[in-house]
């Protein structure tokens, strides 16, 4: 998937995957790692990484997010050139 997110590019190019929507078996905040074919758990990010000026937001479990819809189209173009 294309994402324009120039941190996401960032943490992408140095081998972090990030996950935009959290999962049953993923809390949001939760830093893993790779560690050969296993994902190992490191912690939050407040406890992993130093924080900074601005806090990290709130997290709710058991809220419901926003449903989510999408859709693409393909369309393929056609040309025909002549030269003499």
């Amino acid at each position: 998937m294309w994402c324009a997110d120039p941190y996401v590019q960032l943490l992408r190019g140095r081998g972090y995957c990030l996950v935009r929507l959290p999962r049953e078996d993923l809390r949001p905040a939760q830093v893993l790692a790779r560690m050969g074919r296993e994902l190992q758990t490191l912690g939050e990010l407040g406890t992993v990484f130093l924080p900074g000026a601005t806090p990290l937001p709130s997290v709710r479990a058991g809220e419901r997010v926003a449903d989510l819809q999408g859709s693409t189209t393909g369309r393929l173009g056609a040309g025909l050139g002549l030269s003499i």
